[in-house]
């Protein structure tokens, strides 16, 4: 039987390759996203003869300009779908961008999940309801502040032992004072766990609603800020960027709000102002899967009414 040949990832390991986990800064600020995309193309293009894309690429990659924020992103998720297609050897099979639209909205209507790796675990994402972005964007606006406080806690500690060295302060008060610190910033600790908590909680409920702290999962003290912002991009392909992938192509307007970070307060600030809403209505409703059932249901409504006129 004749011997059979190393797949490459032997090989790669066999050489002494070490495959390294690109990092991922978070919050994610535009300059960082630009990063990503100018690393993660220079270095897709040089395994194509002539670094050159297929012209349906390339059409794409041409009108996605790194200098926008929200279309820097988008060019990113393209390239790693790129990515993903040279490193399996997929193809393209003529798919038309029509059918491609159609693809991308049955993705929202079933609510297909994004996977990625949290912890060593494989993670399913989908996208949310209003209540859970909304309290999505709370705990991530009360951890910041407990992240304020604790900063400034630490300066009183190291103010306080340099004034204890420099003997303007007494030995016992300044052990005193030290504590007391200590002890506020172990409850702003709990404070900042909670809330960290909560955030992992709305993230990864399986069907978008809303959720406690306490749902988070087991291993959320393992989550890595690089983890994070993982989840963070998972959220956005699985909600934004699929909802404008599965529009129809328009003349884009000047952004005046450049969004210079992307946090998960900015979910809630993509589809606010797509909603037209009594309060509280639809807390819990999974709102890319919802739009999209609404304009497929408008346009089948429209073409309905156009053979009727037709045929009267």
């Amino acid at each position: 039987m004749a011997e059979r040949e190393p797949d490459f990832n032997a090989a790669f390991r066999a050489a002494g390759g070490v495959r390294r986990r690109e990092p991922v800064p978070y919050p994610l600020t535009h300059d960082s996203i630009r990063q990503m995309c100018v690393k993660r193309e220079r270095l897709l293009r040089i395994q194509y003869e002539d670094e050159k894309f297929a012209d349906e690429d390339e059409q794409v990659l041409a009108s996605l300009s790194v200098d926008h924020p929200d279309q820097a992103f988008q060019r990113y998720q393209y390239l790693i779908g790129l990515w993903h297609a040279w490193e399996k050897g997929y193809h393209r099979a003529g798919v038309t961008r029509a059918e491609e639209r159609d693809a991308v909205r049955w993705l929202m209507l079933s609510r297909e999940p994004v996977r990625i790796r949290i912890t060593g675990r494989i993670v399913s994402v989908t996208s949310r309801s209003r209540a859970a972005m909304i309290r999505l964007h709370r705990h991530e606006a009360v951890r910041a502040h407990a992240e304020e406080k604790l900063q400034l806690i630490e300066q009183r500690i190291a103010d306080t032992a340099a004034a204890a060295r420099a003997g303007q302060l007494g030995l016992w008060r300044a052990l005193g004072r030290r504590r007391r610190l200590r002890a506020l910033a172990t409850r702003w600790e709990r404070e900042w766990e909670l809330h960290f908590r909560g955030v992992l909680a709305n993230s990864l409920s399986p069907d978008g609603r809303a959720a406690l702290p306490e749902e988070a999962p087991e291993w959320w003290d393992q989550v890595t800020p690089e983890d994070e912002a993982r989840l963070l991009v998972a959220l956005f392909e699985a909600g934004p960027s699929r909802m404008q992938r599965g529009q129809k192509p328009h003349t884009a307007k000047p952004d005046a709000k450049k969004h210079e970070q992307l946090t998960f307060g900015s979910l809630l600030r993509y589809w606010e102002p797509k909603l037209r809403l009594p309060p509280m209505a639809l807390e819990d409703t999974d709102l890319a899967q919802l739009m999209t059932a609404l304009e497929d249901g408008a346009d089948e409504g429209a073409a309905a009414q156009d053979l009727e006129e037709a045929l009267s």
